[in-house]
């Protein structure tokens, strides 16, 4: 047993080996052997895959760059986060210097082999040791290059990885941490996702860029020797190539960014209605948005068509100089021979020739290509710059959430509850000071003077958009402030804001948050936010997941569980938003009573309560009540000096604690010693919570063998949309492209052969020909790219299928012609050698059948282990205020950097499956190499001097071809699944509308409005356990029915049930008569007219807010926003045309807008689902 094997067995599994491989099992990639065969014989999950080496560890990575960047003194300097990374990094950077000297070393080794191989044969009295010799060199050579490619790529992986890491994790800090008032309009998700995804790719080549000088400069001083002045000719193409390129790629640049900005439009609006899709359903504008959303998609193709040009010369340029250079150097050294009578083209000066002219032209094809892809780079570093450089909140403290900021200990007796000694200094003290979003010329607020009480309850009221919740941000620090001063006395606090905010965990999870699992706390807090009977009827209990915001609950729900988390952290601070807006008034009352009361939780634990509310149950607890009016402080002080001289408190009809409350403390109290045996979850033995990441990331894989050996019919598929005579003019082109671009190597042969029996004669047709098929390969190359503007026909949201995938299979296919045409010339040429061909290309099928499993398998998985981090990103971006007033910056630190290291380790496998695929082809070729020339060495006598020439010049770049060839394959693979699931989403997807759904509705339905409920059933599918049961009732015309019931009673299902968004499982629906179950679903969301409860505004302007089916004047519309009171504020600022900023508008505006858009579009049938809970 070797120590590596000992030592793996001491840690975690499944450990990785790579630490205790040395310099052979790591420049041979022998350490994957086990990656290889898992991949090879069963499906494989990310939990299959080895861990990442230690010394790869995101959190060790992301605090070396975090903290090289908060050492920088002026972050604002230019390339100021790039310097960074390479300071932070510098040795992993630097340890691919020497592997890449080595290669350029051993590649330049080549041409003089190829003189002295070809010299060899064409002498008739060399010696055969001397040929021996040439083998062993050849050897040494060959596997040389192989190794030194190997050490350098496996070196490169490790910078690039670290670089990703370190860049996701400083971002991420960022966000949790920076107010998003300050961050501008570059979001996190956008940098994470595309800018640094660029930058790892880019930076796979940023040791080219100055390796490609080095080798650039020995190829021209080598020509020189062989062609003497001709050899400024592929300089000169080089730089003129070179000089095109640098402006084509600022414009490249400028057309990308162009594009990307169409797609983040469209992205945004397609996330913001998949965010809102139960409002979208509801309100009838699926169709309406979906139309949108496909305008913006051609919008985006139109505006991808620049980029896509700009692509394509780019590619002719970089592609140009591969096929000029050659003629032009022959050309020139042609001419100049001509004029002096000189020697002529003769086969070891050609082909050595040709060899150093490919080695020229290859690393300035490199370099072509690799500048582009750095200064875009540049560009991505700005804007990570950009975000990154902006200063924490310094009044905000980042500070985690223990036993000295909380009450009580690991469990609470609510007789027996720790009481603190209060502070002196007050809560937070506003003087004079002004707060808004903007700028300073808009305050929100204005002039706000006022101090709260530490232990205090503090209640703000005032109007819709008076500017209650910003100034519980303001006391957060998330707003800015300008003139007066603030003092803040706390660390962290219990927020609820407005819209809850809850993550795609379980209900525990999200109540718990970021604390340990104190079973007898949870209890209370459970009882005391009313939630004990919500959980009786979850299928799971506690333990049942509320889906992506919360989509599985209702609103009450939703809130209550905010609460209950913010109770739960015992924070001695807890400020609410209007946290019971969705709940009705008797369970508000009782959790008043439980929470507020003089036996209260709250008052027990002495906690500092700030809240908003529109609710008159709630005044009466409070201390101290703050009235807003259009952004002041119009009145503050107790309740009962409010209620003789505020007009406003005394609207509200506020009523005092009376004997019923007091018969709810009471009950509550017995209520508080009963057993929770019937909330599932909470007594069972396990009282751990589970790490919600490690859930989500066991869930990811599933068993389907399509991931190990794909599906040809995706192929088929992809084709017959883009059109097969398309395709076989594709291939067409292809096939002329590569033999104008391999058979001028033959025709030197032909050219150095005529010039051996009769030097100079017919060099005019060999240098003409020799030129043609020169200058035809790059415009057969212009002609091939243009596939690309197929995927002008797909409107699918998928980026693989717009770039990747066209340009993937552009190179497998140009590959596969490129190997093709070398494989027949070496068949010809190398004459014996033809014989391994079979055995060769077999090879090479069992290779690739066997590394393509796993690696299909791992892009499949890099897709999959992403999509974790990118939920926990959207969801720290949505929720970054309530991460930061409860203090869990470093706990979601934690579980991003556990997030990361999940997902890095199918990136950083398949990056090293690459390579060692990459090493196994190169000694594959060297073996061939080696075979060949062994051949030429003891079988002399049947080879001359241009036969070996072409052989060799094949040889030298077929191991590249072949690489590129199995590469793009496996790209193309992965890609294809693209296809794949969309036409499985196609296949597979019930659409909501059915045949027997389709027949039209009377033109004027509803003309009455008479609702008629029989037998009803309904539940979220045709199986599910039914939520409304028995349902039978009637509405006549212009009645109005109010439907009442505690939180998850079935209100909101009733509603939808008139919609057809529950399942009618028994029973009918009519409306005006009309069995609503044989109609479109479409059809009856757009005749009803419904205000949801959740407010759905889009990012768009006033007008088509408030008629997004276009069928309302404008002087209905601004008469409605005058009766609710908004056209004076928006009359200003642009009137109808104004354009709405959903973050902007607080959650009252946004209900009052959708309420005048109810009111414009009319109809006999109005549902309103607790519209005015805002």
């Amino acid at each position: 047993m070797e120590k590596d094997d000992i030592l793996i067995g001491s840690v975690k599994k499944p450990g990785t080996p790579e630490p205790f491989s040395g310099f052979w099992k790591q420049a041979t990639f022998a350490w994957l052997a086990t990656t290889f065969r898992r991949g090879y014989t069963q499906v494989l999950s990310v939990e299959d895959l080895p861990d990442l080496d230690p010394k790869l560890d995101s959190g060790i990575i992301g605090r070396e760059l975090a903290s090289t960047w908060a050492k920088t003194r002026d972050k604002s300097a230019k390339y100021a986060l790039f310097r960074v990374c390479l300071n932070a990094y510098l040795a992993p950077f630097l340890s691919g210097v020497l592997p890449r000297l080595c290669l350029t070393a051993f590649t330049f080794c080549q041409p003089f082999l190829i003189s002295a191989i070809v010299t060899w044969v064409g002498s008739a009295d060399a010696s055969t040791a001397f040929g021996k010799g040439l083998i062993g060199a050849t050897a040494l050579t060959y596997i040389g290059m192989a190794v030194s490619t190997a050490l350098y790529e496996y070196r490169t992986i490790r910078f690039v990885i670290r670089l990703r890491g370190g860049l996701i994790s400083l971002i991420h800090g960022q966000t949790a941490r920076a107010r998003s008032v300050d961050l501008g309009n570059i979001t996190a998700i956008a940098l994470m996702g595309t800018d640094v995804e660029r930058i790892t790719v880019a930076f796979r080549y940023i040791h080219e860029v100055w390796a490609c000088c080095i080798d650039i400069a020995i190829a021209v001083y080598l020509l020189e020797r062989q062609v003497g002045v001709a050899c400024v000719m592929p300089v000169v193409i080089i730089l003129v190539f070179i000089g095109a390129t640098l402006p084509l790629s600022a414009s490249t640049s400028t057309a990308q960014r162009l594009w990307v900005e169409k797609v983040e439009d469209r992205l945004r609006l397609t996330s913001h209605v998949l965010e809102n899709i139960k409002a979208v359903k509801m309100l009838g504008l699926s169709e309406k948005l979906s139309s949108i959303i496909q305008g913006l998609r051609h919008a985006e193709i139109v505006a991808s068509a620049a980029f896509r040009k700009l692509l394509i010369w780019r590619i002719v340029l970089s592609q140009s100089p591969t096929d000029l250079a050659p003629i032009a150097t022959f050309t020139l050294y042609v001419i100049i021979a001509l004029i002096r009578k000189d020697n002529s083209l003769l086969a070891a000066q050609a082909f050595t020739s040709l060899s150093l002219v490919a080695l020229l032209t290859t690393p300035v094809l490199t370099l072509i290509q690799s500048i582009p892809a750095v200064i875009q780079c540049m560009g991505c570093f700005d804007r990570m710059q950009e975000y990154c450089s902006v200063p924490y909140a310094s009044d905000v403290s980042d500070l985690q959430v223990n036993s000295t900021e909380s009450f009580g200990g690991p469990s609470v007796d609510l007789e027996k509850v720790s009481i603190g000694s209060r502070p002196h200094e007050d809560l937070v003290e506003f003087h004079n000071q002004n707060f808004g979003w903007k700028d300073a010329k808009n305050p929100v607020l204005s002039n706000i003077d006022l101090s709260i009480k530490h232990g205090a309850f503090t209640a703000i009221v005032g109007p819709v958009g008076s500017g209650k919740s910003t100034l519980l941000e303001s006391i957060l620090g998330e707003s800015l402030a300008t003139e007066g001063s603030t003092k803040r006395n706390f660390a962290t606090i219990g927020y609820c804001s407005q819209t809850p905010w809850l993550q795609s965990h379980t209900v525990r999870e999200n109540i718990i948050g970021n604390m340990d699992f104190d079973k007898d706390w949870y209890k209370t807090v459970i009882w005391a936010c009313g939630i004990e009977e919500d959980l009786s009827r979850l299928a799971q209990g506690d333990k049942t997941p509320v889906g992506s915001n919360g989509l599985n609950l209702s609103g009450g729900q939703k809130q209550r569980i905010s609460l209950a988390r913010a109770l739960y952290s015992r924070c001695r601070v807890v400020i609410l938003d209007d946290v019971f807006s969705g709940v009705d008034a008797a369970a508000t009352e009782k959790i008043a009573s439980r929470l507020f009361e003089a036996n209260g939780l709250f008052r027990n634990m002495r906690t500092t309560v700030v809240f908003t509310t529109h609710s008159n149950l709630l005044l009466p607890y409070a201390d101290q009540i703050v009235v807003l009016t259009d952004g002041r402080i119009s009145e503050k002080g107790a309740l009962k000096d409010l209620i003789a001289s505020s007009s406003y408190i005394q609207a509200m009809n506020v009523k005092t604690s009376s004997a019923c409350n007091e018969e709810i403390v009471a009950s509550d109290e017995k209520a508080s010693t009963r057993g929770f045996s019937h909330i599932i979850g909470v007594d069972e033995e396990e009282e751990s919570v589970p790490d919600s990441a490690e859930s989500t990331l066991n869930e990811l894989s599933e068993d389907d063998t399509a991931r190990q050996k794909g599906d040809f019919s995706d192929y088929i598929y992809y084709l017959r949309a883009t059109g097969f005579p398309v395709a076989v003019g594709f291939l067409g082109t292809v096939a002329f492209w590569a033999f104008c671009r391999q058979f001028p190597t033959v025709w030197v042969d032909w050219w150095t052969a005529a010039n051996e029996r009769n030097p100079e004669a017919g060099v005019g047709m060999y240098l003409g020909v020799y030129a043609f098929l020169g200058v035809i390969a790059p415009f057969q190359f212009f002609q091939l790219v243009d596939i690309g503007n197929i995927t002008n026909r797909f409107s699918r949201d998928m980026d693989l299928i717009d770039m990747d995938l066209p340009m993937q299979a552009l190179n497998f296919v140009a590959a596969t012609g490129t190997c093709t045409a070398q494989i027949v010339i070496l068949a010809v040429y190398a004459k014996y050698l033809a014989i391994t061909i079979p055995f060769v290309a077999c090879l090479v099928y069992i290779t690739q059948k066997f590394y393509l499993r796993t690696s299909r398998q791992l892009r499949l998985l890099d897709i999959e282990a992403k999509a974790p981090l990118y939920t926990h990103f959207l969801e720290l971006v949505s929720g970054a205020v309530t991460v930061r007033a409860f203090g869990w910056q470093a706990a979601f630190d934690d579980v991003c950097v556990s997030l990361l290291n999940f997902s890095q380790r199918p990136v950083y496998l398949l990056n090293c499956i690459q390579q060692c695929l990459q090493f196994f082809l190169d000694m594959m070729v060297a073996v061939v190499t080696i075979s060949l020339m062994a051949m030429v060495v003891f079988m002399r006598d049947s080879f001359d001097p241009g036969s070996v020439g072409v052989a060799l010049v094949m040889v030298m770049t077929f191991n590249s071809n072949l690489m590129l060839l199995i590469r793009f394959w496996t790209l193309m693979e992965t890609s294809i699944g693209a296809i794949s699931r969309i036409k499985s989403y196609v296949a597979t997807t019930k659409p909501e509308e059915m045949a027997e759904d389709m027949q039209p509705l009377p033109a004027e339905w509803p003309s009455t409005g008479s609702i008629k409920l029989s037998q009803l059933e309904a539940g979220h599918s045709m199986t599910s356990a039914p939520v409304l049961k028995s349902l039978t009732m009637s509405i006549k015309p212009g009645e109005k029915i109010a439907i009442c019931g505690p939180s998850g009673s079935g209100k909101t299902t009733l509603a939808l049930s008139l919609l057809r968004m529950v399942e009618t499982q028994q029973g009918s629906i009519e409306i005006d008569g009309v069995d609503l179950s044989m109609h479109s679903r479409a059809e009856i969301r757009q005749r009803l007219n419904v205000v949801t409860q959740e407010p759905f505004i889009m990012p768009r302007d006033v007008r088509f807010n408030i008629d997004p089916l276009q069928n309302a004047s404008d002087e209905s519309m601004i008469e409605a926003l005058q009766r609710l009171g908004l056209w004076e504020s928006m009359k200003s600022e642009g009137g109808l045309d104004m354009p709405l900023k959903t973050t902007s508008w607080s959650a009252g505006q946004r209900q009052l807008l959708c309420l005048a858009r109810a009111m414009v579009r009319r109809g006999k049938v109005l549902i309103l689902d607790e519209a005015t809970s805002r």
